[in-house]
């Protein structure tokens, strides 16, 4: 499994251990652009910095394949309308649903786990 992100997650990789390597790309597009092409098994951004323009094409593209692009936060299927606000909690995306299922658990259990730190 190969894992794709952005250098601002470089030091965060708490759950996801079970990617044999680790790959840092700059650009949105073309980081969801190696999950179509099988160079990425996985894409994970947990920063508002994509926006949907960033997403939308490679996005029916990856759901035509059977994968999805889904909010870090909650898992649900990133919708479009005509808010052109970046995605407030990041993306993740794969074409396989159940790794978008262990990030997204991973990402909402390292969350839960900060702010207990916090308190």
């Amino acid at each position: 499994c190969i894992l794709v992100f952005s250098y601002c997650f470089a030091d965060c990789t708490e759950g996801t251990h079970y990617f044999m390597s680790r790959i840092i790309a700059n650009g949105a597009g073309y980081k969801l652009l190696t999950l179509i092409r099988g160079l990425s098994t996985a894409y994970y951004l947990g920063l508002p910095t994509t926006y949907p323009w960033d997403t939308c094409g490679p996005h029916a593209i990856i759901r035509a394949l059977g994968g999805d692009v889904v909010d870090a936060r909650n898992g649900k299927t990133i919708r479009y309308s005509t808010d052109r606000s970046a995605h407030q909690d990041g993306v993740i995306a794969s074409l396989d649903l159940a790794i978008i299922d262990q990030l997204v658990a991973s990402t909402v259990q390292t969350a839960a786990e900060r702010s207990n730190e916090a308190q």
